[in-house]
């Protein structure tokens, strides 16, 4: 049995939707502090699962600025640290994720390469389509 996590444990896990929620509402300086805020706690507890989430979600915040190389940046971290953990499904969200960045940015041959690698591990079946998510699903078939 698991023991229940500290309300300390929590913060920057908390801090992680409330900038998801900043960056859908359009927030998205604000949604970046915060999320700098969740990866210094994450990375001073070295909770590594945290701290892979975070930069992937900082991937995601970026990639929406159009901020594409830090968001690569981002994105390639977390996949580092998901490896570390061998968290795969983990992994293969943020495959998914430089997947659509790279779709963005019409560099076909390695979105459909991250893309690939997504669905080796496995479909994400809950994830939210994006816009370029219609150029991603055409490709997979």
């Amino acid at each position: 049995m698991r023991a229940a996590p500290q309300a300390d444990d929590l913060e920057y896990r908390i801090l992680d939707g409330l900038a998801a929620a900043q960056r859908e509402s359009g927030e998205l300086d604000e949604a970046e502090q915060t999320l700098q805020t969740s990866i210094k706690l994450a990375n001073g507890k070295q909770d590594l699962p945290a701290l892979a989430n975070s930069y992937n979600s900082l991937g995601l915040l970026l990639q929406a600025r159009r901020d594409t190389q830090p968001a690569l940046a981002a994105f390639e971290r977390s996949i580092a640290l998901f490896d570390q953990l061998k968290a795969r499904f983990q992994q293969a969200q943020v495959f998914n994720n430089l997947g659509l960045a790279y779709a963005d940015m019409a560099q076909w041959e390695k979105s459909r390469d991250y893309l690939e690698r997504c669905l080796e591990i496995g479909p994400i079946r809950w994830a939210r389509p994006r816009p370029s998510a219609t150029w991603c699903a055409s490709t997979s078939r």
